[in-house]
C-alpha cells in the first residue's frame, strides 16, 4: 500500500491547525485503494471542566466537520475521499483533495484525537462506516487499516515529541502524570497520552478489549490473547509497555508497564483506591466524584491476577533494549576492556538484526576506542560513538584513578535511530 502514516504523534497547542498530509503520506499509483477513509476518535473521559464541544474540526475546502457523539463515551469525525487516477490524488465532493485537509486541535488541556486511515474498495461500506470508529476497529482486516496518529493538546508541552519512542521514554513519561487530577474512566485516554508524548501514537484498536491487537508505527503486539491465550503471558511483561485487557470485574482497562517485568512488574494507570468505609483515597476534590488523583506505581499483580488470558493484549515498542551482563569492571591503568561481553541487547522483532550501537562514557580520562584507535567523541547521549558491532568496541582506562560508568544502547527505526535493521 502506497499510503503510510509519516509520524509517531503530534503533541500541540490548543487550537492549532495541522495538515493531513504532515500526517499521512500517499503516494501516487494504480494500486492505490478506491476509498480512503480518515476517522477521529475522541474519548469524553476527562475532568471537571473538559467542554466536548471542543474537541477539534476536520476542515477543507471552506467546509468543517465537527466531532459528534456516536455512542457511549466515544466522539468522532469522518469523511470518505475517493482515488482519482488522472490526479493521483484522494478527493471528497465536498472537503475537496485529501492532501489539503487540515486538522484543528482541541483548545481542552489534554484531549487526545487518534486519526485513522482505512482503505476498501466497497463504496457502502466506507460511508456507512466512516464516523465508526469501533466498527472501523474491529474489522480493520476488511477495510486495511493504515495506521494511527494521536494529537494531544497541551499547552504548556516543551515539545515536539520525539521522532522515535524508548521504553525508557514511556516509563519517565508515564511517571509524569502521577499526582495529576483524572477520570477514574479514562485509562485509555491515559495511555494514549503517555505515548504520544513519548513519541509513538498507539493502534486506536487499543480502545477495545477482547479483540485482536493491531501494530501501529513502532507499536507491535508483543502477546495477542484472543489470538493465541498463554496461561503465563504475565510473567513476560515488562517496563514500556502497555497492557489493554479484561479486569475480573468485566470491564475493559489498558495500563502502562513502568518498571520490573512478569510478578515484580510495576503499574501507573488510574487505579482507584477504596476504603473499607467505601469511600475513595485518592480523590481529585474538584467538584466531580468521577475525578481522581493519579497514584504513584502500584503492583501489576493487583490487576493482573486472575485476568483471563484470551482477553490480554501486550503492546511493545519495537525498539531493542539494552541490558547489563555485569555489575562493575575493574580496569587497570591504561588497560583496555572490552564492551562486547559487559552487554547484551535484545530485539522484539526477531527478523531484523541490530546493526549499530551508540556507546559512551562519562569520565573524558577513559575514551572508548574502536578498533584500537581512541575517539574524541563518546561521552555523553547526545555525542555517544556509533559502531556496529560492541566486537570492535572497548573503554580504554586513564592514568587517573577514578569511577567511570560505560552506557550502551542500541535501537532499530526510521528517524533518528541509533541502530537499524
Amino acid at each position: 500500500m502506497s499510503i503510510t502514516t509519516t509520524v509517531g504523534s503530534i503533541v500541540t497547542t490548543p487550537d492549532e491547525q495541522i495538515d493531513l498530509s504532515a500526517l499521512f503520506s500517499v503516494s501516487p499509483s494504480a494500486s492505490d485503494p478506491t476509498y480512503l477513509i480518515v476517522d477521529g476518535l475522541d474519548r469524553d473521559e476527562y475532568t471537571a471542566g473538559y467542554s466536548p464541544s471542543d474537541m477539534g474540526s476536520l476542515s477543507g475546502n471552506g467546509v468543517t466537520q465537527a466531532f459528534s457523539n456516536v455512542g457511549g463515551d466515544a466522539w468522532s469525525v469522518g469523511i470518505v475521499f475517493t482515488y482519482k487516477a488522472s490526479t493521483g490524488q484522494y478527493y471528497n465532493a465536498t472537503y475537496g483533495y485529501f492532501d489539503q485537509m487540515t486538522f484543528t486541535a482541541s483548545s481542552n488541556t489534554n484531549d487526545n484525537v487518534s486519526l485513522s486511515g482505512y482503505t476498501t474498495s466497497n463504496y457502502s461500506l466506507a460511508t456507512n462506516d466512516a464516523t465508526s470508529p469501533y466498527s472501523l476497529e474491529q474489522y480493520a482486516a476488511v477495510f486495511g487499516y493504515v495506521g494511527s496518529v494521536s494529537v494531544v493538546t497541551q499547552p504548556t508541552y516543551g515539545g515536539p515529541a520525539p521522532t522515535q519512542a524508548t521504553p525508557d521514554a514511556i516509563c519517565t513519561t508515564a511517571e509524569s502524570f502521577v499526582d495529576k487530577a483524572w477520570n477514574i474512566d479514562g485509562c485509555w485516554v491515559l495511555a494514549s497520552n503517555i505515548s504520544a508524548e513519548a513519541g509513538a501514537s498507539l493502534p486506536v484498536s487499543s480502545t477495545l478489549v477482547g479483540v485482536s491487537g493491531v501494530a501501529n508505527g513502532e507499536w507491535i503486539v508483543a502477546y495477542n490473547g484472543p489470538v493465541s491465550a498463554d496461561a503465563n503471558w504475565e510473567l513476560n511483561v515488562t517496563a514500556g509497555e502497555m497492557v489493554a485487557f479484561v479486569t475480573t470485574s468485566g470491564g475493559g482497562h489498558i495500563t502502562t508497564v513502568v518498571s520490573g517485568s512478569g510478578t515484580s512488574a510495576m503499574l501507573i494507570d488510574n487505579i482507584e483506591y477504596i476504603y473499607n468505609n467505601g469511600g475513595i483515597a485518592n480523590p481529585a476534590n474538584d467538584g466531580s466524584v468521577h475525578d481522581i488523583i493519579l497514584a504513584a506505581p502500584h503492583a501489576a499483580t493487583q490487576e493482573f491476577d486472575g485476568v483471563n488470558p484470551s482477553d490480554a493484549v501486550v503492546y511493545e515498542l519495537d525498539a531493542p533494549t539494552v541490558s547489563d551482563m555485569v555489575t562493575s569492571v575493574t580496569v587497570a591503568e591504561r588497560a583496555t576492556q572490552s564492551l562486547a561481553s559487559p552487554f547484551t541487547a535484545r530485539n522484539p522483532l526477531a527478523s531484523q538484526a541490530i546493526t549499530k550501537w551508540q556507546i559512551y562514557d562519562t569520565d573524558t580520562n577513559n575514551p572508548i576506542t574502536l578498533g584500537g584507535v581512541a575517539q574524541s567523541a563518546g561521552h555523553s547521549a547526545a555525542g555517544a560513538a556509533t559502531v556496529a558491532s560492541l566486537t570492535a568496541a572497548a573503554l580504554l582506562a586513564g592514568m587517573v584513578a577514578a569511577p567511570t560508568r560505560s552506557r550502551s544502547v542500541a535501537r532499530t527505526g526510521p528517524i533518528g535511530a541509533t541502530g537499524k535493521a
